[in-house]
């Protein structure tokens, strides 16, 4: 399992450092607009770096999706599977390589924001006022503006469980279009369909179960969430065993 990691982790190396790169790009950006003094563009490209902080969680997880789908409908591909390896222990180790590399994306990136905002505050402390509005308007509203350590790990645990279950859902749609169409044209169109379908679905049954208990709303949810996870990985490797041929 650890080879396959490993092997996982290196095929998708390289679209990583790009992204890496253009990313380290942008902060190099912001900190010369930093020390120049420049208020307007160290806000907008600090904005740059919290929009490429999303858009490079999203990158992974669409990586990996394609990174299955070459592997399961090209010759180069089907190579893996001649490995003495089960499918489930090759599929399992796909989505350890994704969940593994968005969580290190994530404290990456999303730190690296919340350092520059820290800077950019500390820089231009009229910024801060913005700030305190920004407060003083959510309490009016009535939103909760207070965050502790344990409400900030659910939600990131939370955000990485959901995208982890969109992914895995897409794993098996795109198996299934696979087996159904062998290969054919029509077999992209066909997996993002099932994709929505599926996603619906799931996210159907995760809502009711969640408000069975309404007190354990979060837990519930992501309890279910993990099952259908769990699940829809274990679906998709016996598909592949049985429809595919790898």
């Amino acid at each position: 399992m650890l080879k396959l990691f490993k092997y996982e982790m290196r095929k998708t190396l390289t679209a990583k450092l790009i992204m890496l790169g253009l990313f380290a790009v942008l902060e190099g950006f912001f900190l010369y607009e930093l020390l120049k003094g420049n208020e307007e563009s160290a806000l907008l490209v600090t904005l740059l770096v919290v929009i490429a902080s999303f858009i490079g969680m999203f990158f992974i997880g669409i990586r990996s999706i394609v990174t299955l789908h070459h592997d399961i409908n090209s010759k180069q591909g089907y190579m893996l599977f001649m490995t003495p390896n089960s499918n489930y222990r090759i599929l399992g180790a796909k989505v350890l390589e994704f969940v593994i590399s968005v969580l290190l994306a994530g404290f990456v990136f999303f730190g690296i924001s919340l350092l520059d905002c820290k800077l950019l505050m500390n820089k231009f402390p009229k910024l801060s006022d913005i700030q305190d509005l920004m407060e003083m308007l959510k309490q009016a509203a009535g939103f909760k503006i207070s965050i502790d350590l344990t409400s900030a790990l659910t939600f990131v645990f939370q955000t990485v469980l959901s995208w982890l279950e969109t992914v895995v859902l897409a794993f098996f749609a795109d198996v299934l279009a696979t087996s159904l169409l062998k290969g054919k044209k029509l077999g992209g169109l066909l997996a993002f369909i099932l994709f929505i379908v599926l996603s619906v679905l799931t996210g159907e049954l995760v809502s009711r179960i969640a408000n069975l208990v309404p007190k354990q709303e979060v837990l519930l949810r992501c309890a279910a969430v993990l099952v259908i996870c769990v699940g829809v990985w274990i679906a998709t490797a016996r598909l592949m065993e049985k429809k595919l041929s790898v």
